[in-house]
C-alpha cells in the first residue's frame, strides 16, 4: 500500500507545477479579499486532482473550499461538513481518515462558536437528530469521537503511511516534523487534544475511570503493559490513555527515539495532572530521571532536562521558610538543569525551552514596605522583599509634595524616575545581602539612617545608576514629621480632628491646618487641588471642619508649624447627611399550606399585611387587595379581589396550571409575593441517614462510615445500590493564619465504588485515611474525608447524602471560653472545652 502511494505522488510529481501555479493564482486572489473568484480556481483544482487521483490535491482543495466559504457563508461549519460527507465516498484509504479528522475538526468547531448557547441545553434524548442547534454537549462529544474513532481506523496503515506523503495539506514544519513521521501520529495527536479537553470531562458519575494506579507515571515500557478498565460509558481520559499505549507501543522500537520522548512526556504530563494517587510528584521525578539516564546521549534528553526543570521549579514554589527549609534549594536545581540542557544541545526544543523558564527563574524582584510617616532624628526601619539580587544601592532623596504629586497622578513612572535619579540625595549608601543563589524570594530589613523634618523618597536598586533597563528599582515615598492626627465624623456630617505629637500622643495647639478639596478639570484633564480653608488647633489639638453641603467632597489636609509639615495619606470624605423623610412602608406576608405542588393541585394561602412608619407596626385592616398567580415565564395565571379582615389577614386559593412549563411560579400583589415549585414529582420513599462518628481515628488506619436507607413507612430499604467516593480536604488550625501562611491544599479522590444496602437497609463504606504527606506536620494539618453517597431502590428512586470525618495527628481540640478583651481582676475561672476533631466533647 505503501508502494502504491509513493507512486502515485511520484507520478503526480509531472502535474504538481500545474497544481502549483493555480494555487499561486487561489493565494493571491485570498490576500485580494476576493474568497469567492478563489473558490472558483479552488474547485478547479479539486476537479483537476479527482481525474488524476491526486487525493493529497482533493482534500487540500476541500479544506481550502471550506475555509474560504466561512468569509461569506453564515452557515459555513453544517454547509463544510455537509460538502465533505457528499464528497467522502470518493476517497481510499488512508485519506479517508484524513476527512475524517477533519469532520471532527468542523463538529468542535461549531461547538466552540456556539458554546453559550449549548452549555444551556438539556440532555438530548433522540440521537437521530440531524439538526445541529438542538444537540447538546454530550451529543457533540460523541460525534467528535465517532468520527475521531473513524479517522484512526487500520490502525496499520496509517503507522506505514509516511506523514511526508501528505505534504501538500500539512505545514512545512509538520511535514518535516521528526516527532509525527507517520500519518498515524498526526492523526492520534489530533485526537489527544480532543480526548485532553477538560471542557467534555465534565461528567462526573459515581463510578468512572480514574487515574488511580502508580504504574500510569511508570517508564513508557510498563505503562504500555497496564490493563486499563474503562469503568464509565463515555471517559475521554480512558480513550486518552488507550491512544497513548497505542503510540508509545508504536514507537518503542524506533531506532531514533525522538518521536517517542516527544509522546512519552506528553503522556506523562497527562497522566501527573489527572493522577489522584499520593506522593505523584516523587514518582513522576524518578520516571524522569530513569529517562534521563537512557536518553542520555540523544537530543531529546533536552526535553527531558526541562521537565525535570519545571519539577524542582514547582516543587520550590512550595518553600515556607517559616516551616522549614525543605525545598530551599529546588529552584537552584532546575538552574543546573537548564543550563546542562543549553550547553550539550544549544539549538534542541529542550534548550529553547530552558531559556524561558532560565529566565522566569532568575527573574529580579524587589519590593519595599515602609510607613508613611516616620519620627525626625529616628532610624527608619523598612522591610524588604528581594529575589535574585545580591546588592542593593539606596538614596533618600528631598522631595516638593505637589509636584510629586502630579508625577504620580499622571502615571508617568519614567519621568518621575527620572526626576529623582537628577535631585542631589541627602543620604545614599549599599547594602551587601548576605543569601545564597537558591532563587527564592527572601525577606529582610533595612535601617534608614535618621532624617529631619521633611518629605522625601526612598530609592532602591541593585545597580548604581537606578536604571530601569539594568534592573530592578522600588520607590517609596514618606514623611518624616512629628505630627500626627486622628479623626472622627459627627453625626451632622462635621469631621473633627485631633492634632497629636507622634512621639508622645499628646494635643499638639497652633498647628495651622490647610484643606483642600480636589475636582476634576476637563479641559486639563486632570485633578486640581483648590483650597477651600485654613485652621488652626486648638489647646486640646482639636478642630473641625463642618459639612456645607449634601454633596460628597474630597479633601486633603496639610498640617504646618514653623519647623513641621505633613500631608494626610487619604482621602477624607465630607458631606451633610441625607435624611429621608419617612413614609409608611407596607409589607404583605403570605403563607402557603406547601412549598411544592404538581400540576393541576389547589394553593391554599394566607396573607398578612403590616404598615411600619419608623419603629411603629400595625395592621391594615379592611383593605382591598389584589393578588395575582404567575408563572415561570411570569405570565399571569390567574388574579383574585381579596379584603383585609379585622386582623389585617386575608386568604384564598389558586389551581396550579396543566400542560404548561413547570417550575418557579409566584404569588404577589402590590407589598409582597411568595413563590412556591410545581413540579410533576413523586414522593420520596426514603431516606439516607448515616450514624454518627464516633471516637477518633488515626492516619493510615483504617476509617468505617455506616448509614441506612429506610423508608418513611418505616420498612427498610434492602439491597439498593449505593455507589460512593470518599474525597479529602485538608484545612489548619486558625493561629497559623496570623503569619500570612497557608500552605497549597487541594481536593483528592482518595476511594470510590459500590456496594449494597443488607436486608435491614444499612450500609458501610471503609476506606484508609490517608493523609496528604506533602503538608508541612509542624502545622498539625487536619485531614477531613467526606463520603458521598448515592442510593437507587430497586424502583430507581435515587437519594443523596454525605458524612465528614476529620483526622489528624493530633486528636483534641481545647477551646478556652473567654472574651476577647476582660478585666483581669474579675476574672475568677476560665472554661476549658476539649472535642475530639469531629466536634463531639471528650
Amino acid at each position: 500500500m505503501i508502494s502504491l502511494i509513493v507512486q502515485t505522488a511520484v507520478a503526480d510529481g509531472a502535474a504538481q507545477s500545474i497544481y502549483d501555479k493555480e494555487w499561486q493564482a487561489v493565494y493571491e486572489l485570498e490576500q485580494k479579499g476576493k474568497p469567492r473568484s478563489a473558490i472558483d480556481i479552488v474547485n478547479k483544482i479539486y476537479e483537476r486532482a479527482k481525474a488524476d487521483k491526486n487525493e493529497a490535491q482533493m482534500i487540500k482543495a476541500l479544506e481550502y473550499n471550506i475555509r474560504l466559504s466561512s468569509r461569506f457563508e453564515e452557515n459555513h461549519f453544517e454547509k463544510g461538513i455537509a460538502y465533505i460527507q457528499q464528497e467522502l465516498p470518493a476517497f481510499s484509504q488512508p485519506s479517508s481518515q484524513v476527512l475524517h479528522s477533519l469532520l471532527a475538526d468542523l463538529y468542535l468547531g461549531y461547538y466552540n462558536s456556539q458554546r453559550y448557547l449549548i452549555l444551556q441545553r438539556t440532555n438530548v434524548v433522540d440521537y437521530e437528530l440531524n439538526d445541529m442547534a438542538t444537540w447538546d454537549q454530550k451529543l457533540f462529544a460523541e460525534k467528535i469521537f465517532g468520527e475521531l474513532n473513524k479517522s484512526l481506523e487500520n490502525k496499520t496503515l496509517l503507522q506505514n503511511t509516511l506523514a511526508s506523503v501528505y505534504e501538500d495539506i500539512l505545514t512545512k514544519e509538520d511535514s518535516l516534523n521528526i516527532f509525527r513521521p507517520s500519518l498515524f501520529d498526526i492523526l492520534a495527536h489530533q485526537a489527544l487534544d480532543f480526548y485532553k479537553n477538560d471542557e467534555f470531562m465534565s461528567s462526573r458519575p459515581a463510578i468512572r475511570f480514574e487515574l488511580d494506579d502508580p504504574q500510569m507515571l511508570d517508564i513508557a515500557d510498563a505503562f504500555v503493559r497496564l490493563e486499563l478498565e474503562e469503568k464509565e460509558d463515555f471517559s475521554m481520559k480512558f480513550h486518552a490513555l488507550k491512544l497513548y499505549q497505542d503510540l508509545l507501543a508504536f514507537h518503542l522500537g524506533d531506532k531514533d527515539p525522538a518521536a517517542l520522548i516527544d509522546v512519552d512526556l506528553s503522556r506523562l504530563n497527562f497522566n501527573y495532572d489527572h493522577a489522584i494517587f499520593e506522593e505523584k510528584d516523587k514518582l513522576l521525578l524518578h520516571t524522569l530521571e530513569q529517562m534521563e539516564s537512557k536518553y542520555i546521549d540523544h537530543e531529546g534528553v533536552a526535553e527531558i532536562y526541562y521537565e525535570i526543570a519545571l519539577q524542582y521549579d514547582r516543587s520550590g514554589n512550595k518553600y515556607a521558610p517559616i516551616i522549614s527549609d525543605e525545598h530551599k534549594r529546588d529552584k537552584a536545581v532546575a538552574v543546573q538543569y537548564c543550563e546542562n540542557a543549553i550547553k550539550e544541545f544549544p539549538e534542541s526544543y529542550g534548550a529553547a525551552q530552558c531559556k524561558i523558564l532560565l529566565k522566569q527563574i532568575r527573574e529580579k524582584s524587589l519590593d519595599c514596605l515602609l510607613d508613611y510617616a516616620s519620627l525626625p532624628g529616628k532610624h527608619i526601619l523598612s522591610s524588604l522583599e528581594f529575589r535574585n539580587v545580591s546588592q542593593l544601592f539606596l538614596r533618600v532623596v528631598p522631595l516638593d509634595p505637589a509636584e510629586d504629586r502630579k508625577q504620580r497622578q499622571n502615571w508617568n513612572n519614567d519621568g518621575k524616575l527620572k526626576e529623582y535619579r537628577q535631585l542631589r540625595p541627602v543620604k545614599q549608601w549599599s547594602v551587601e545581602l548576605a543569601v545564597d543563589a537558591d532563587h527564592n524570594t527572601h525577606r529582610t530589613e533595612l535601617a534608614i539612617p535618621p532624617l529631619t523634618e521633611g518629605y522625601y523618597g526612598l530609592m532602591i536598586s541593585d545597580n548604581p545608576a537606578f536604571e530601569e533597563s539594568k534592573g530592578v528599582i522600588s520607590i517609596n515615598n514618606f514623611w518624616v514629621s512629628n505630627i500626627s492626627y486622628i479623626s472622627k465624623e459627627q453625626d451632622n456630617g462635621d469631621l473633627m480632628f485631633y492634632v497629636l505629637d507622634r512621639a508622645k500622643g499628646q494635643s499638639m495647639p497652633d498647628v495651622k491646618v490647610q484643606v483642600y478639596e480636589e475636582h476634576y478639570d476637563n479641559n486639563k484633564r486632570e485633578y486640581l487641588l483648590e483650597k477651600t480653608g485654613t485652621y488652626t488647633s486648638d489647646q486640646q489639638g482639636a478642630f473641625i471642619i463642618q459639612a456645607t453641603s449634601g454633596n460628597s467632597n474630597r479633601l486633603v489636609l496639610d498640617f504646618m508649624t514653623d519647623v513641621d509639615r505633613f500631608t494626610s495619606p487619604n482621602f477624607f470624605y465630607i458631606s451633610k447627611p441625607w435624611h429621608q423623610p419617612e413614609k409608611a412602608v407596607r409589607n404583605t406576608h403570605f403563607f402557603t399550606d406547601r412549598a411544592i405542588y404538581r400540576p393541576g393541585q389547589i394553593v391554599y394561602f394566607k396573607g398578612i399585611v403590616i404598615e411600619r412608619l419608623g419603629e411603629e407596626h400595625k395592621i391594615v385592616k379592611n383593605e382591598k387587595i389584589s393578588v395575582g398567580f404567575y408563572d415561570v415565564n411570569n405570565q399571569l395565571i390567574s388574579e383574585i379581589e381579596l379584603q383585609t379582615n379585622e386582623y389585617g389577614s386575608f386568604s384564598a386559593s389558586f389551581t396550579t396550571p396543566v400542560g404548561t412549563l413547570t417550575g418557579r411560579m409566584r404569588i404577589q400583589n402590590e407589598y409582597g409575593r411568595h413563590y412556591i415549585s410545581v413540579e410533576e414529582y413523586k414522593r420520596p420513599k426514603f431516606e439516607v441517614v448515616f450514624d454518627p462518628v464516633k471516637g477518633s481515628y488515626k492516619l493510615d488506619s483504617k476509617v468505617t462510615l455506616s448509614g441506612k436507607a429506610m423508608a418513611y413507612a418505616g420498612n427498610a430499604i434492602d439491597h439498593a445500590s449505593v455507589k460512593y467516593r470518599v474525597v479529602r480536604n485538608v484545612y489548619y488550625p486558625y493561629r497559623y493564619f496570623r503569619w500570612g501562611f497557608y500552605p497549597q491544599t487541594s481536593e483528592t479522590e482518595i476511594a470510590f465504588g459500590e456496594t449494597q444496602t443488607a436486608d435491614d437497609g444499612s450500609f458501610s463504606v471503609a476506606f484508609t485515611a490517608i493523609p496528604d504527606r506533602s503538608q508541612p506536620a509542624l502545622y498539625s494539618p487536619v485531614f477531613n474525608y467526606t463520603l458521598m453517597v448515592d442510593v437507587t431502590d430497586i424502583s430507581g428512586e435515587v437519594h443523596s447524602a454525605q458524612k465528614s470525618v476529620s483526622v489528624g495527628e493530633k486528636s483534641l481540640l481545647i477551646k478556652l471560653d473567654l472574651a476577647e478583651m476582660v478585666n483581669r481582676d474579675a476574672v475568677e475561672q476560665i472554661a476549658i472545652t476539649t472535642t475530639n476533631l469531629n466536634g463531639e466533647k471528650e
